[in-house]
């Protein structure tokens, strides 16, 4: 009996290691399919990502929120300065903090 269970524990670990050796191509190939994506995304981008991540599997939605938001000041900064240099932009975004400190 003893002899029985060698052999078909012999039998396991070599189909086992056959198995292995058939899924490497296809952890490689699927490795670097998501590293082509992950550095073609931009840094806002890679942040929005990793925040989805940490919400779905860490549950932790005050780090979801403050990576979020790091991710809009990053994405929306450079935008804001543009707006910002023009004289109807400073106009627009003054209406707009007004507005915001009369409903506050």
């Amino acid at each position: 009996m003893l002899r029985y269970l060698k052999i078909a524990k012999w039998r396991a670990n070599k189909q086992f290691k056959q198995q292995q050796k058939s899924w490497q191509p296809h952890q490689v190939k699927l490795l670097s399919h998501i590293k082509s994506i992950w550095f073609n995304l931009n840094t806002a981008q890679k942040l929005y990502l990793l925040a989805f991540i940490t919400l779905a599997i860490f549950k932790l939605t005050w780090l979801c929120a403050t990576i979020t938001i790091i991710a809009l000041i990053i994405k929306f900064w450079p935008k804001f300065n543009q707006l910002w240099n023009s004289l109807a932009g400073k106009a627009l975004i003054l209406v707009f903090y007004a507005s915001i400190a009369n409903f506050v």
